[in-house]
């Protein structure tokens, strides 16, 4: 990898910085899957601008705009012994994310303001190639687009000496479609949208747009000790599915090596209580929460429910996850540091009553 980091500061408040970087990643193994990675490029682009304390009603200004193209192949021949001469795979993949930010503070009689807007534009090809016979053999992300816009708002406002409340909402705007879909390939003869049909009771991959809405409130409290911070909030965030979760559609001869998105997944919407405090001095600090988190359209991985035919899929469940991290340090010289923590979350599938798949163990 390689970076180039250009700062211009007309002033000591001011900041315009670009930056170019280039990483370039060669001969990745992936332990478990059917291929490696002989190649994998990426090239960021990014230009900033910061002003603080400008003397005006917007008191602060963050502009951010930038672009990521990702230039990636899989094979199973160029870094291992294929099975078979016959099964010489190649997967090319492109993902090319275009993007920006504007970030503003606003000092007012009721407190401080935080509102923005910000933009993402992904677009993702991925075709899978029998080299053997040089045919198409599946269309793994069938040219996805995916566009989200975001408005968002907040609000510091003191209370006393030692309290504070901050409320936020914001808004995304979400537009989604596979250009692709319709592209089939030569064996098996099964279109993206041929797949979803299968899974998904004769979905098809149509352009589609989501609103989602979230929010916070929360208190924070400083203790009269000066040691720490106690807080408490509830939240609601949506989180959109990737270009995987809903549109992959990795084809197989046998149906249970079939990797199928959902074109009709919705978004998750998580509704959480979460509470904690962080205490310390110079030498030691304590930081501890705990959460519950209801989820409604939790996005989970599972397996297609039919005799020989037990394709990775994607659905939504409704989700319950409790669970807290709590950290403690100490500094045992003034060279020498401890830390210790601990993790743990219990989640569960309330839909089909049972645990909640890919949740990490206490740690």
């Amino acid at each position: 990898s390689a970076a180039l980091i250009l700062g211009y500061t007309p002033s000591d408040t001011t900041r315009l910085e670009f930056s170019a970087e280039r990483n370039r990643l060669r001969d990745e193994l992936f332990a478990g899957a059917g291929m490696d990675s002989p190649k994998s490029d990426n090239d960021i682009y990014r230009l900033k601008f910061t002003a603080d304390d400008m003397g005006y009603v917007v008191d602060d200004l963050k502009v951010e705009i930038y672009r990521s193209d990702v230039d990636h192949l899989m094979d199973n021949y160029t870094l291992r012994e294929p099975m078979s001469p016959m099964m010489l795979m190649r997967a090319p993949s492109t993902s090319d994310t275009v993007g920006g930010s504007i970030v503003t503070g606003i000092d007012s009689t009721v407190g401080t303001w935080k509102v923005g807007i910000n933009v993402l534009d992904n677009d993702r090809d991925a075709l899978r190639f029998n080299d053997f016979n040089n045919t198409l053999n599946s269309v793994l992300w069938p040219g996805v687009s995916i566009n989200q816009t975001g408005l968002f708002g907040e609000l510091l406002h003191p209370v006393g000496d030692n309290n504070r409340i901050i409320a936020g909402v914001r808004y995304d705007r979400v537009r989604s479609e596979a250009s692709k879909a319709d592209l089939t390939p030569n064996m098996p003869p099964l279109s993206p949208n041929d797949l979803y049909a299968i899974y998904y009771d004769g979905a098809r991959a149509e352009k589609r747009t989501e609103n989602n809405w979230g929010g916070l409130l929360r208190w924070k409290h400083d203790y009269d000790s000066g040691w720490g911070t106690a807080y408490a909030g509830i939240s609601r965030t949506v989180r959109t599915a990737d270009a995987t979760e809903r549109f992959i559609a990795s084809n197989a001869m046998m149906p249970g090596m079939r990797w199928v998105g959902n074109p009709l997944i919705d978004p998750e919407k998580h509704h959480q209580i979460e509470v904690g405090t962080l205490v310390g001095d110079d030498r030691w600090q304590v930081d501890a929460s705990v959460y519950y988190n209801d989820v409604s359209d939790y996005i989970l991985r599972w397996r297609y429910h039919q005799p020989d035919n037990n394709a990775t899929i994607y659905k939504n469940v409704d989700a319950r996850l409790i669970g807290g991290v709590a950290t403690f340090s100490y500094d045992l010289t003034t060279n020498w540091r401890t830390d210790l923590g601990l993790a743990y979350v219990w989640a569960n599938n309330e839909t089909d009553d049972m645990a909640l798949a890919q949740i990490p163990p206490v740690s």
